[in-house]
């Protein structure tokens, strides 16, 4: 039961981090269109 809310957790966990990296990668690209 325990291990089975870890998983899920872990797995919300990376959902999350994936979703960031996306959004950081976005605002960099934004970001280095107005430095131009």
């Amino acid at each position: 039961m325990i291990n089975a809310s870890i998983c899920i957790h872990m797995d919300k966990l990376f959902f999350y981090m994936d979703k960031l990296a996306a959004l950081h990668r976005h605002f960099q690209r934004l970001s280095s269109l107005y430095m131009k």
